[in-house]
């Protein structure tokens, strides 16, 4: 959920983008989009901090980003029809994605248990760890922070979460 608008995922492939209207206690979905460049199941769907992009990952071991327009209709009815970028990296279906706090890179996890990191704008694998490491460290005080650090950990596999298995 992100500024109003909602998104559902399919077994199908298809994603389909709700705008949400609330009146007093009424609540409403419209929807103004559907699509997506995947014919496997969608298993995860994120919106990045700002709104302005949602992240796709699929079973077909693609995470496809859509840029979502703010203002305009006529832009949110096609904004599913051809993704920003297609991140194709992982060897197995993509099931995780994390956006980092200042929305410029991305973590991903798939069925194969691989940890990637990509530029959340041009999509581009990042395979520098020293470029990263700072992320990694979540500030006790996330407001007052102004590293980096991963908005969310839904990915099973990270830094962040090393050593949560156990040794066996």
């Amino acid at each position: 959920k992100a500024g109003g608008k909602e998104v559902s995922p399919t077994h199908s492939g298809a994603v389909h983008l709700f705008s949400v209207a609330i009146n007093g206690k009424d609540v409403s979905l419209i929807k103004v989009s559907e699509g997506c460049s995947s014919a496997a199941w969608i298993q995860e769907l994120r919106f990045s901090p700002d709104g302005s992009l949602l992240a796709v990952c699929s079973h077909d071991k693609h995470m496809y980003v859509y840029a979502i327009p703010s203002l305009s209709a006529e832009e949110l009815k096609s904004c599913l029809l051809k993704p920003k970028f297609d991140f194709n990296k992982h060897s197995s279906a993509v099931l995780h994605i994390d956006f980092s706090s200042d929305g410029l890179y991305f973590q991903t996890n798939c069925q194969a248990g691989e940890l990637l990191f990509g530029n959340a704008e041009t999509g581009r694998q990042e395979t520098s760890a020293t470029k990263l490491a700072n992320y990694n460290n979540n500030p006790e005080n996330e407001e007052d922070s102004e590293q980096g650090y991963w908005i969310t950990q839904t990915c099973k596999l990270g830094w962040s979460v090393q050593g949560i298995f156990g040794s066996n």
